[in-house]
């Protein structure tokens, strides 16, 4: 099968690469391109796909082996040819979270995001086409397939089963068990990149993820700062990074959990509840778990420190009281918060 009708080579992008010929693959405006000349992929769901795909009970990203293929630019795969520009459904956020089935599980990730979707009426692809064409293109760009559980298997693991609908419905826009999903990651040695595809009988949704940390733009609050707050209006939020989906304080949010407890030193009579929230991607149950867990951590950490048990409470609160709008980058990383509340 020929691809360069549906995925044209990209001439912007050029590389120099003896004995293979891109020009020849000619897959990318995808910038599906960085094609090497590499077989047809199997048939979805196959046995020989096996082969290539990473199979782990807890999957470990690093069990992947390293590319150093060279690679277009973000997010590494155009459009269809045939889709016109109307058509094209898409947007990049330079700092988000996005879920993939990684292994028998799901896994968050975090960093620059790409979420694009099209009609595949509009590109003048069936189902199976516009699989194999993707299954090509992200082996031909380096990534291996490294799911093992449908995410609609009952074995795909949630709470119960209305929560799991409800998480693949938003997160992987499954709505039904003929919907073809797939993650693939993609690891080079400066990073990893996460792709999240699903094709249904009538669309295309790709997820990209290239994995970097946030950029700090807001800068740490001083316990003075804090005082004048909580005496101001008995609450201040306070922005303590953590790790995806775990509760472990980071060494860059140690300096805050710091000036908490200079605040509480300075002024031994301050009583606070620590609270945590969470923005409203992923599963609600979790959620609201995770933020309990992680002002836990906090508060664990201030007894470390010295300070009384009886000054400190924990709470979490989920995504369930939110200060900004969960539809934009920016409202979700101000809801993703640690608050400080007097007693």
């Amino acid at each position: 099968m020929h691809l360069s009708h549906i995925f044209p080579y990209n001439r912007d992008l050029s590389f120099d690469i003896p004995a293979m010929s891109l020009r020849t693959s000619a897959l990318l405006s995808l910038s599906i391109a960085a094609v090497l000349s590499f077989p047809l992929a199997q048939a979805h769901g196959a046995p020989a796909s096996k082969a290539t795909t990473a199979v782990a009970s807890t999957f470990n990203p690093d069990s992947v082996p390293v590319s150093t293929r060279p690679l277009p630019a973000f997010p590494y795969l155009d459009w269809p040819e045939k889709l016109q520009e109307r058509e094209r459904r898409g947007k990049t956020e330079d700092f988000d979270r996005a879920w993939f089935v990684a292994g028998n599980a799901r896994h968050a990730a975090e960093g620059r995001v790409s979420r694009r979707s099209y009609y595949l009426s509009h590109a003048g692809l069936s189902q199976l086409a516009a699989v194999r064409n993707y299954e090509q293109a992200l082996k031909e760009l380096g990534a291996v397939r490294i799911d093992t559980v449908k995410p609609y298997s009952k074995d795909f693991p949630a709470e119960d089963a209305p929560e799991r609908n409800r998480f693949i419905q938003k997160e992987f826009g499954i709505y039904g068990k003929s919907a073809d999903y797939s993650t693939w990651l993609l690891r080079t040695p400066e990073k990893r990149i996460w792709f999240g595809l699903t094709v249904t009988s009538q669309q295309v949704r790709l997820t990209t993820l290239e994995e970097k940390p946030m950029e700090r733009s807001i800068a740490l609050t001083k316990a003075d700062e804090m005082k004048a707050a909580l005496d101001k209006q008995g609450f201040i939020a306070l922005y303590i990074n953590f790790d995806t989906d775990k509760a472990a304080l980071r060494d860059d949010g140690k300096p805050a959990v710091d000036e908490i407890a200079r605040l509480l030193k300075n002024n031994p009579g301050l009583k606070i509840a620590v609270e945590g929230h969470t923005d409203n991607s992923g599963d609600a149950k979790r959620n609201k778990a995770l933020s309990e867990q992680r002002a836990a951590t906090i508060v664990t950490a201030l007894k470390g420190a010295g300070i009384e048990a009886a000054r400190l409470k924990s709470a979490g609160f989920g995504a369930d009281k939110p200060i900004a709008d969960n539809r934009t980058e920016d409202g979700r990383a101000r809801n993703r918060r640690v608050e400080l509340v007097k007693l």
